[in-house]
């Protein structure tokens, strides 16, 4: 087992697009969005994938989705229909035999220039309230022995 240490190297990961929490997807469809976006990302610095007006687009068949998540090809093709239907993807068919384009989209005001960020950068550290020590209201000391008014003061050296 390895841990974290500040110099130490992440394995590969996924990202998570934070909105995705808030949605109302399966957890399927959100496993195949994320597999999408990595894909895409990918795609970003790669002309061939990329449509006449620049919009970066995917291949993924749906064995492959359902081999990379461990679904059926029913499963996966319903998480399809569920990203679709929330307009986080876009299919365009191409001529029979070939997978479809697959396009993915974002909800208005989630995308961040400059993706992903370092952690410091998305972290909000607003002040707060702390809760209060009711400790203190029990009226406890630790050399003292003073509970709930009584006085249980005792000397060095002194048996309790």
């Amino acid at each position: 087992m390895a841990f974290l240490y500040p110099d130490t190297g992440l394995p590969p990961f996924f990202m998570y697009p934070r909105f995705l929490l808030e949605t109302d997807l399966s957890d399927t469809a959100r496993l195949v969005y994320i597999l999408l976006l990595d894909r895409a990302r990918l795609s970003q610095t790669n002309p061939q994938w990329q449509d006449e007006t620049g919009r970066v687009f995917v291949f993924y068949t749906i064995t492959e989705l359902g081999r990379g998540l461990g679904k059926t090809s029913v499963t996966v093709k319903t998480a399809l229909r569920q990203l679709e239907e929330a307009g986080l993807i876009l299919r365009r068919s191409q001529k029979q035999g070939t997978p479809s384009r697959i396009y993915v989209a974002f909800p208005e005001g989630t995308r961040k220039e400059n993706c992903p960020g370092t952690r410091k950068e998305n972290f909000q550290n607003p002040v707060r309230k702390l809760s209060p020590n009711y400790n203190k209201r029990n009226n406890k000391k630790i050399n003292n022995y003073i509970i709930k008014g009584l006085d249980y003061s005792y000397e060095e050296g002194e048996s309790l």
